[in-house]
């Protein structure tokens, strides 16, 4: 089992991929500014890793953890489920996780129970089948 932020290369993951038999992925946003102001790099990396394990025929589910200001918007949360479709379709497992205060976000208020039930909304009004909330 590989679980990862995503940022890896394509050759280190070729590396890596004959000894997955699935994975995990963080799909923290499709929104480029905040992915260099939060992670340093953009998002086309990630999804890049997505796609290279999905079509490997590796069991690949994606976890999103929605954070308060950052991707909850109505908005971001329709771009990342049209995103998530384009790039490992709809049959591809999603968990959208519930953010709670720590470290140098204890600052944030954790997501509320109706952001993350909008996000499923969202996402399953876009086809994608499994849908799963964390951290409730």
């Amino acid at each position: 089992m590989f679980v990862s932020n995503g940022y890896i290369t394509l050759e280190a993951l070729s590396l890596l991929m004959p000894w997955m038999d699935a994975a995990n992925i963080d799909f923290k946003t499709d929104d480029d500014a905040v992915m260099q102001q939060f992670g340093g790099f953009d998002s086309g990396a990630v999804l890049k890793t997505m796609r290279a394990i999905k079509d490997a025929g590796i069991h690949l589910e994606v976890t999103t953890l929605i954070v308060p200001g950052i991707n909850d918007s109505y908005a971001a949360m329709r771009s990342m489920a049209k995103t998530f479709v384009n790039t490992v379709g709809k049959a591809v497992p999603w968990h959208v996780s519930r953010f709670f205060p720590a470290f140098k976000m204890q600052h944030v208020e954790p997501t509320s129970m109706d952001t993350l039930k909008q996000a499923k909304t969202i996402a399953l009004a876009h086809g994608i089948q499994d849908v799963v909330l964390g951290n409730v």
